[in-house]
């Protein structure tokens, strides 16, 4: 279930710290969008969603890695040469 705009600021306000959050977004652009009954504009949700991916809130918090990236990240972890030279 996608979650509501509040649900959205108030996990941005718990998860930011100190100057994660520019003045203007913290106190006005946030506080303004708060309790918006109405879907947010083009540019709101674009702002919403750079402030989500800089405190890495935009994956869901009960996403969970994809097998895709459970495979890469063994991949990774196996490899000990780079083009056919130990590490």
């Amino acid at each position: 279930m996608a979650k509501s705009t509040k649900q959205r600021v108030e996990a941005i306000m718990e998860a930011a710290v100190g100057r994660d959050l520019s003045s203007k977004e913290r106190h006005e652009f946030l506080p303004s969008i708060a309790n918006y009954q109405r879907p947010l504009s083009p540019k709101q949700e674009v702002w919403l969603l750079s402030i989500e991916a800089r405190l890495g809130l935009v994956a869901g918090e009960d996403d969970e890695p994809s097998e895709d990236d459970e495979e890469d990240e063994t991949t990774l972890q196996s490899t000990d040469s780079f083009n056919g030279v130990p590490f």
